[in-house]
């Protein structure tokens, strides 16, 4: 017999270990969106930033070699 109204347990089978803690209103230390939105933006920018400095640090250190010169 098919069943009509579906398992309001949301977590199913998981063990409790992976389930979120569960407060008053609602799941406690879940990411909320606003903080997702931020980390969209701020990540980008952070790679970027530190794949220029790799870059700087790279190109600095290869003019100093390149000026010793050997004769």
């Amino acid at each position: 017999m098919p069943k009509i109204f579906s398992n309001p347990d949301l977590h199913g089978g998981t063990p409790l270990r992976v389930q979120p803690g569960v407060g008053e209103w609602g799941p406690e230390e879940v990411v909320t969106t606003r903080t997702k939105k931020r980390m969209k933006i701020i990540v980008p920018i952070v790679f970027v930033l530190a794949a220029t400095a790799v870059v700087l640090l790279g190109w600095f250190f290869f003019e100093q070699v390149k000026g010793f010169t050997v004769g």
